[in-house]
């Protein structure tokens, strides 16, 4: 019997993508999953800032090891309600075309709806964390059945209910990646000027959605930092978790081991493993709108406050 080296499917796309320190790669497929190569295994304080527990804090992420670097380790946030709830919603409100739902996306973005605060929650699913199943709208901080301004006969308009529950659900995931990448500290608050989140350069996207621009760029302003994908190229973007488990295996094979450089890479040429995997031509940035991501920035005290108020289904 052969006995070979191998590991799991979210250490193994980070080998894939070649992440490096400051990346955070986001993979949008059935579970969004948030990975940041840290430093830090997440030592949480006894009472975070924002009102969250401890307990809460630890709950919402999870912490492995690098699969190259002997002194790193990767953060791990994963949402129950990722593609499948974006589904969901496209169903409900863009008539099940991508187009639509992207046409209404950039329409919600560019028009901010009125500037009326509105977050929403949408968990088909009982979500891993925080436990809590069933959609829940909030416009003005109150809870509402359904979002949009009211005629006399208490009906929503159509067109500010479509945007605004298309551009809700796409917030509502991202800002919850955002508030958790931040280890434990409200991301809101940074000694710095940056908007970005602390320990974050750039995000490597990934998974089925990585193909949609319109969610992307939504993406790189919440976090207010360049979005990279290949997921519109199916050749290179597939099986990047297969990929880089066999890379690991490669490397034991070769005898490298943990060995890694300074900039924390496996101590190995590229160009022996081949090409996949690697940055293209191809390849597509997205720049935020730092006016949007100060938005968001603000917003995110209302977000984990409205959060807390969820009835959870433990």
């Amino acid at each position: 019997m052969n006995i070979v080296s191998f590991t799991g499917d979210n250490p193994g796309t980070v080998m894939a993508m070649h992440a490096e320190q400051g990346d955070a790669i986001v993979s949008l497929g059935t579970s969004d999953t948030l990975l940041l190569y840290t430093n830090n295994h997440g030592s949480f304080g006894s009472k975070e800032s924002n009102g969250t527990s401890q307990a809460s804090a630890k709950l919402s992420v999870g912490y492995l090891c690098h699969p190259v670097d002997p002194h790193g380790y990767l953060m791990l946030y994963c949402a129950k309600n990722g593609s499948l709830a974006r589904e969901n919603v496209r169903d409900l409100y863009a008539e099940g075309e991508w187009d639509k739902f992207n046409q209404l996306l950039k329409d919600a973005m560019e028009s901010e709806l009125e500037s009326v605060s509105r977050i929403g929650f949408y968990f088909f699913d009982r979500e891993i964390w925080p436990p809590v199943k069933g959609l829940h709208r909030f416009e003005k901080g109150e809870a509402v059945d359904e979002f949009g301004l009211q005629d006399d006969n208490g009906t929503p308009r159509e067109s500010i209910r479509q945007r605004a529950n298309v551009l809700a659900i796409c917030e509502s995931q991202f800002l919850a990646m955002r508030i958790r990448s931040s280890q434990g500290e409200p991301s809101w608050i940074s000694s710095s000027s940056s908007l970005s989140p602390p320990g974050i350069s750039r995000i490597l996207a990934t998974g089925g959605a990585s193909s949609n621009s319109t969610i992307l760029q939504l993406l790189s302003n919440v976090f207010g930092v360049p979005v990279v994908s290949t997921g519109h190229n199916a050749e290179a973007g597939a099986g990047s978790a297969a990929w880089g488990a066999a890379r690991k295996a490669f490397l034991y094979g070769r005898g490298v081991g943990d060995a890694v450089n300074e900039g924390g890479e496996a101590a190995l040429p590229h160009e022996e493993l081949g090409e996949r995997g690697e940055k293209t031509a191809e390849d597509f940035i997205l720049l935020p709108d730092l006016k949007q991501t100060r938005k968001y920035v603000d917003l995110m005290p209302e977000f984990t406050h409205l959060e807390d108020r969820l009835p959870q289904n433990t």
